[in-house]
């Protein structure tokens, strides 16, 4: 039973972790569109793909956490 709790506590950690990265590419992404600089399409693909790779991975650390 320790090791279950262990393993909960692992997956807690590493979805903070993916929520401060989700922070900091839609930081960057708002910091991109609102600046008025010059980017190319593909810095902001990037961006919105990045962005889309975490809040699906979120989603299913979420998915096992809730599990129980």
């Amino acid at each position: 039973m320790a090791e279950a709790e262990q393993v909960r506590a692992q997956e807690r950690e590493w979805h903070q972790e993916l929520h401060k990265a989700l922070d900091a590419i839609s930081s960057v992404r708002d910091d991109v569109k609102g600046s008025g600089r010059e980017y190319g399409e593909m810095d902001t693909l990037l961006l919105e793909n990045l962005l889309h790779l975490c809040l699906a991975t979120s989603g299913l650390v979420l998915d096992h956490i809730c599990k129980d």
